[in-house]
């Protein structure tokens, strides 16, 4: 209640963090929790640096759901800028090369679900998990195993990577099947 009324009095979101919010590190991600539940999203930048030199596993907890929340805004840009500083942060950096714009690429930095990597979704019919056993470069691959009950819409890897708009892109990978049979083949879809 405290950060609403001083945003309805004040709305000056410096005054606020300087004068208001306690500098203790739980009340700085509370502050943090307070501007993205209020889709005030342009302004957290300085919390977040505040609450992230805290180190803490809330720490990065909260800036994994700060990207979220920036990539559901729509500011993938500075959604990057924040994974880079968590990657950083967690001595994963390795996991996004320079120049690459997906992160984890080789699956060889596990499989977090978190932020910008690859995140995994459960569902009927199938299995995901790392492999060591067919690789294409490096020391694991990702194994997709279907039960064969049913055909099955598969969406169960997915990674948001922010681009430009009006810029042209490059995918490539490498896919290996074994025993796979669909209604409609092999195929990936683009969101």
């Amino acid at each position: 209640p405290l950060f609403d009324l001083a945003w309805r009095i004040l709305a000056d979101p410096e005054v606020i963090l300087r004068e208001l919010v306690p500098t203790n590190p739980a009340s700085r991600g509370e502050y943090l929790r307070f501007l993205m539940q209020r889709r005030k999203l342009t302004e957290p930048d300085e919390v977040w640096q505040e609450v992230r030199s805290n180190h803490g596993r809330d720490a990065l907890n909260l800036g994994y759901a700060y990207v979220d929340a920036l990539v559901a805004s729509g500011m993938g840009a500075e959604a990057a800028k924040v994974w880079e500083g968590l990657l950083a942060d967690t001595g994963r950096a390795g996991a996004k090369p320079a120049g690459e714009l997906l992160t984890n690429g080789n699956f060889e930095a596990g499989l977090p679900n978190v932020g910008l990597d690859w995140r995994l979704v459960p569902g009927a019919g199938y299995e995901i998990g790392l492999d060591d056993s067919v690789v294409q470069a490096g020391a694991h691959s990702l194994r997709v195993t279907f039960d064969g009950a049913s055909n099955v819409d598969f969406a169960g890897v997915q990674q948001t990577v922010p681009v430009e708009p009006n810029h042209e892109y490059r995918f490539h990978a490498y896919l290996k099947t074994e025993n796979i049979t669909t209604d409609n083949g092999d195929w990936t879809r683009d969101n």
